[in-house]
């Protein structure tokens, strides 16, 4: 019984290790896309502000211009991918 829990432990940390791994490349890979396609989100940035802004009648249009804005220097701050 208490081989099958160490082994039952082993099993659950190399599937936790696999997702972390997993999730890191993910991550990665956002990011490389992110960083050659810069000008796509930064319309869709743009996009999605002034969707924000009409559907709240500009009552909010303070927080939205600065949640792009910070939105907008972190893609700009991505490294370019080398061609």
């Amino acid at each position: 019984m208490h081989r099958d829990r160490l082994k039952d432990e082993e099993e659950s940390m190399s599937i936790a290790e696999r997702a972390r791994q997993t999730a890191q490349q993910a991550a990665e890979r956002a990011r490389a896309y992110a960083g050659a396609n810069k000008d796509k989100i930064d319309q869709a940035i743009s996009k999605a502000g002034q969707a924000a802004d009409a559907r709240t009648a500009g009552r909010y249009r303070d927080k939205i211009a600065k949640a792009t804005d910070k939105v907008s220097t972190y893609v700009d701050r991505l490294p370019t991918p080398p061609s």
